[in-house]
């Protein structure tokens, strides 16, 4: 199985979405986020098929992506998962990413974070309020790879669990809530701040608190991204 960049976040997204059944992954998506992750999947040249389906009280309909285990392709895919971890994925994301080639890391976390993750910026009036980031889990998720990723780029985050529904409903969070240390995240998801694969829409947000790097210095906002470039 071929680990270029494509595939490496499809990997990631699917530590954060998938699940493995008899015959074929499945990965359910927001229709609108869908769109952009089928053109990864495509090229992944993996055997798959779409259906939709609305959710109980929800507005928006979910794509869902079934990829079958046909072929040889396919086969070595799913064992390779398998070895990986996918079918527990309480186990070390380490698992995986010891597979996975340095240079390439970051789509696998950019993959993970666009599945599990979600970024909130306040602005008023044109004015930087916050940002805050986080990565949500089950009570479970083994975040260890997370916690040493954030401490290799000096980056401050707090871990907590929370119980709802009277102890029904357990999960986990990994929170990120200061403008320097969101920026230090996406220039290790984004480097050069350049977009090719992934959830434009989350890029955005990234590139909204960008915009605020040096605010506060002689009373200058300084893009630092302004030559930013996006590949489709």
């Amino acid at each position: 199985m071929i680990l270029d960049k494509e595939m490496c976040y499809l990997l990631g997204y699917l530590w954060a979405d998938g699940h493995i059944g008899k015959d074929c992954v499945t990965l359910e998506i927001v229709e609108e986020d869908g769109v952009s992750v089928k053109g990864i999947i495509e090229k992944s040249g993996l055997d798959f098929r779409i259906t939709t389906r609305k959710r109980k009280n929800s507005i928006r309909k979910q794509m869902c992506f079934d990829l079958r285990f046909r072929g040889v392709g396919s086969k070595d895919f799913h064992n390779f998962l398998i070895s990986s971890g996918y079918d527990n994925k309480t186990g070390s994301h380490y698992q995986i990413l010891e597979k996975i080639p340095e240079n390439l890391k970051h789509y696998w976390v950019r993959g993970f974070f666009d599945g599990d993750g979600c970024i909130n910026v306040t602005e008023k009036d044109e004015k930087y309020r916050s940002s805050r980031l986080y990565f949500y889990g089950d009570i479970k998720q083994e975040w260890e790879c997370i916690f040493d990723l954030f401490k290799k780029i000096d980056l401050k985050y707090t871990y907590q669990t929370v119980s709802r529904k009277n102890g029904l409903h357990l999960s986990s969070f990994v929170g990120v809530y200061n403008r320097i240390d969101v920026i230090k995240f996406f220039n290790f998801l984004y480097p050069e701040c350049l977009f090719d694969i992934g959830l434009k829409r989350k890029y955005d947000k990234f590139m909204v608190v960008k915009k605020y790097e040096n605010i506060g210095i002689r009373g200058r906002i300084n893009m630092g991204c302004e030559q930013h470039k996006v590949f489709t």
